[in-house]
C-alpha cells in the first residue's frame, strides 16, 4: 500500500471484508493485505468514532453557608485517585475547614 493512503483506504477494506463474509485472514490474503494492519486500522477507526469522555474535575469547590446547625461537627477528608470524599459530623471549626479547602485547591494532584 502506498504510504499516502490512510484511514479511507482501510475503512473501505474493512467494509468490504465485513460485506464479503470472509474471515479477516482470507480477505487479507485475497487482497494482499497485512492482517495486523487491518486489525490496527479497524481498532483505530472504531476508537475514533467513540465520543470523547469529559474528565471530571479533580476538585470541586463547595460553597458553605449557614452551618450553625453543625456546631458540634467533626470532619473526615478522604482523597484517592478514584474519588474525594468529605464527611461532616460532630464538632468542627469552620475556619480550619476553610483553610483545609484552600490548601487542597492550591495543590496539584
Amino acid at each position: 500500500m502506498p504510504k499516502d493512503k490512510g484511514q479511507q483506504y482501510w475503512s473501505d477494506h474493512i467494509k468490504a471484508q465485513e460485506a464479503s463474509g470472509h474471515t479477516q485472514k482470507v480477505y487479507c490474503k485475497k487482497h494482499g493485505l497485512n492482517i495486523h494492519s487491518l486489525g490496527y486500522w479497524r481498532k483505530r477507526i472504531k476508537d475514533s468514532r467513540k465520543p470523547i469522555a469529559k474528565k471530571k474535575p479533580k476538585f470541586t469547590a463547595v460553597a458553605l453557608t449557614k452551618l450553625d446547625h453543625l456546631a458540634s461537627a467533626q470532619y473526615d477528608i478522604v482523597l484517592s485517585p478514584s474519588e474525594s470524599v468529605i464527611k461532616l459530623s460532630g464538632d468542627f471549626d469552620l475556619n480550619k475547614f476553610k483553610s483545609i479547602l484552600e490548601i487542597l485547591e492550591t495543590r496539584s494532584c
